[in-house]
């Protein structure tokens, strides 16, 4: 009986087993589905901090800072770094942000290796930098992506971004020791800067030959020295009426389209040199 029994058994297993790979009713084997893809791996949580400068160079250099809240500078340098989004949790930079910039001996800012990013997004809770921001050679077309910052300790430098034609994305930032933009082609005006308030030493705007308004920093009260220098097609001053005295100097020269001062209205005192040299400005 017992025998008879394991038989049986077995008769089924075996029927079960030619059931399972039998083919169907077209004569085709049932298709095996694949196991399902393994889910992508979480983001490194944000926390740690990195005291010296991160120099990177390569995407993977980029994406071993995944995670840092805080590093002691960054330099970006190279044409393997495509994306910033592992740098989605960084806050602070105590020393400087640089983006394809360099200083030469003579202290000139110059474009040096700069990276195919063409977005800052990956920079969006940057808050502060104790340092220089430098951005050079670059092919941003805005700067979105820095929403969130608010102060830099040192100079701000914007230089010969072929494609730049926004400052939208620096609309949270407040102040700067220096600020100074040059040499875009495709930048129309200054909008962007809605919350720059103080630049401590110089503001400088020079060789843009597609500006033609200086319309974008309302609530600018606080500089030691404006320069406005060749920019080619500017035709307005825009508006800044905040600004009611300079500490320093105020230079306006090399802007032949420039028929008014009417954006300085404002202004009520320079304390030193006042020099303006436009063909298209009346006495």
């Amino acid at each position: 009986m017992r025998g008879s029994w394991a038989l049986l058994c077995l008769a089924v297993l075996q029927v079960a087993s030619c059931a399972a790979t039998a083919p169907a009713g077209d004569g085709r084997l049932p298709e095996r589905r694949s196991p399902a893809p393994a889910p992508a791996p979480a983001p490194a949580p944000c926390s740690g901090t990195r005291a010296d400068e991160a120099v990177v160079r390569s995407q993977q250099e980029v994406d071993a800072l995944e995670g840092l809240e805080s590093v002691g500078g960054l330099s970006l340098e190279g044409q393997g770094i495509r994306s910033l989004s592992s740098l989605r949790c960084l806050r602070k930079i105590v020393g400087s942000l640089e983006i394809g910039c360099r200083r030469s001996a003579s202290g000139e800012w110059q474009e040096w290796a700069p990276p195919e990013v063409s977005e800052l997004a990956g920079l969006s809770r940057l808050t502060t930098i104790g340092g220089n921001m430098t951005i050079c050679g670059s092919k941003l077309q805005s700067l979105q992506g820095l929403e969130s910052l608010r102060s830099v300790a040192g100079r701000i430098i914007i230089s010969g971004n072929a494609e730049l034609a926004s400052l939208d994305g620096l609309q949270a930032l407040e102040s700067a020791s220096w600020f100074e933009i040059g040499r875009h082609r495709r930048l129309r005006n200054l909008r962007g800067l809605d919350s720059l308030h103080t630049v401590e030493e110089r503001f400088l705007v020079g060789s843009n030959p597609g500006l033609d308004s200086l319309e974008g920093a309302p609530l600018l009260r606080e500089v030691h020295g404006f320069g406005i220098r060749n920019n080619r097609n500017l035709q307005s001053t825009g508006r800044f009426k905040a600004l009611e005295h300079i500490e320093g100097y105020l230079e306006i020269y090399g802007n032949h389209e420039l028929a008014d001062l009417d954006g300085f209205s404002a202004l009520r005192r320079v304390d030193n040199n006042v020099v303006i040299h436009n063909t298209k400005l009346q006495d």
